[in-house]
């Protein structure tokens, strides 16, 4: 069993927010619950639990944990360059607040079908501050990226992505989106095929990511698209205490 307190998540929210996984179904979370609650008094419980582990999960209803949404790991090799011939636009890393500023616009309203956005418990609002915060934290970090995808001739930011590098051999895929306008046009391909294409250039050659099964469309992007693979899937589920 691992507890920790999510950082981001307890900002965005304004009370503290838990995260829980690797529970196994003879723990007695009974005593693990009591024990966080007079430690954390936290508002929010994330666990996190292998969709196969249906005695963890089982274990976390019986507690009062309720299912958010379910989880799907996915995996790719880089070979090819992806085709990016055509497209007037650049790709490029976020190197100032300037530049940042137009990607956390993006992600003030891109982001409708997260778990924080359809919980009836959270507060309108967090949500969106909760994928700023998280950008924020990938602008700051050393092991993290943030790239915009600009329109050659007018300069305008239409898309971005956001990854984690790993021993330089591999890097997690983690946020993406496109200006409103752009919601029902390729340009989410678009910019995840200059994602790849800038990836590829600095000798990665592995790359995976989490896609809620709420979104549906992305995965078969992925998939097909992109050529990603199936690894895994888990469940996240979620109890709400309303103090912190």
């Amino acid at each position: 069993m691992e507890l920790r307190v999510n950082t981001i998540d307890s900002l965005a929210l304004g009370k503290t927010v838990l995260d829980l996984s690797d529970l196994a179904e003879n723990d007695d979370l009974a005593a693990i619950e009591r024990e966080y609650v007079a430690e954390h008094k936290p508002a929010y419980v994330a666990a996190l639990a292998d969709v196969r582990d249906l005695g963890a999960i089982h274990l976390l209803e019986k507690h009062g944990f309720f299912f958010m949404e379910s989880q799907i790991k996915m995996s790719c090799h880089i070979t090819n360059r992806c085709n990016t011939e055509g497209f007037h636009y650049r790709f490029e890393v976020v190197e100032s607040e300037e530049d940042l500023a137009p990607i956390l616009d993006i992600a003030s309203s891109a982001f409708s079908q997260d778990r924080f956005s359809v919980d009836p418990l959270i507060p309108p609002g967090v949500s969106a501050k909760r994928y700023r915060l998280y950008i924020m934290k990938s602008f700051a970090a050393d092991d993290e990226r943030v790239y915009r995808l600009v329109h050659e001739t007018t300069g305008e930011t239409v898309a971005f992505r956001t990854h984690r590098i790993r021993d330089n051999r591999e890097a997690l895929l983690l946020l993406g989106a496109v200006k409103p306008e752009y919601e029902n046009s390729p340009m989410t391909r678009i910019s995840e095929f200059f994602e790849i294409n800038a990836l590829r250039e600095q000798g990665i050659r592995h790359i995976y990511t989490h896609i809620s099964s709420r979104q549906s469309p992305l995965a078969n992007l992925e998939i097909k698209g992109i050529g990603f693979r199936v690894e895994g899937a888990a469940v996240l589920l979620r109890k709400w205490y309303g103090q912190g």
